[in-house]
């Protein structure tokens, strides 16, 4: 049966919150993206896992849940990838029907449920303006995203930005970020530093936000 809307986000809160507890304690269990993004995905597959038919004339199966999905919008032109994406499979199309083909990618969809990117700053990472301006950059994305598809079927697409920092402290410009940005479930969990210099544990600052709504 097709997860419902509002246990589907609370899968991906509880998801997203696994992997701020991890951070807070092997903060350097994440020495890239890709880690964090491996490691996520690895905690929804338990969840978004179930294979279900595709639109297809002759339908083939397939989970809801992926990564490095491309996006080219209604128009074509919108080359974006998210990290993680949870898209509805009952309107995805992998085989090429008579008169509409596939984009280059070689898969479309209609709807999507939920898309998730990922920020990760190192402990030799960009400045924080640098950091701020990569998390400001893929809420944009997010937005632009979030206009070039069909709003109407996707109205309740929930939207995650998920921010790890192994070297600073910049939640007053994510809280900045989060009150410009209402309607995205912004996320982030930072190191801190004890008055001998000696690197503590790190802290989640207001680890989950509002969701949005197309």
């Amino acid at each position: 049966m097709p997860v419902a809307r509002c246990d589907m986000h609370n899968k991906i809160t509880n998801a997203i919150s696994s992997i701020l507890n991890v951070h807070a304690h092997t903060p350097y269990v994440f020495l890239t993206e890709d880690d964090v993004r491996c490691r996520l995905y690895s905690v929804l597959f338990n969840e978004f896992s179930d294979l279900r038919p595709t639109r297809d004339t002759i339908p083939q199966q397939s989970i809801s849940l992926h990564s490095e999905v491309r996006w080219y919008g209604n128009n074509g032109k919108l080359k974006y990838r998210s990290d993680i994406v949870v898209l509805d499979v009952a309107t995805l199309r992998v085989k090429e029907l008579a008169g509409l083909q596939l984009p280059s990618k070689g898969y479309g969809f209609n709807i999507f449920h939920a898309i998730v990117e990922i920020k990760l700053r190192r402990a030799n990472g960009g400045s924080d303006k640098q950091f701020a301006r990569g998390i400001e950059n893929d809420l944009g994305k997010l937005n632009r995203i979030k206009e070039a598809v069909d709003p109407y079927n996707n109205e309740s697409a929930k939207f995650y930005m998920l921010c790890l920092d192994n070297k600073g402290d910049i939640s007053d410009q994510v809280d900045g970020l989060r009150n410009a940005n209402g309607g995205f479930a912004i996320s982030y969990s930072r190191l801190t530093t004890q008055p001998n210099n000696k690197e503590a544990a790190p802290t989640q600052r207001n680890c989950i936000s509002t969701v949005a709504k197309l």
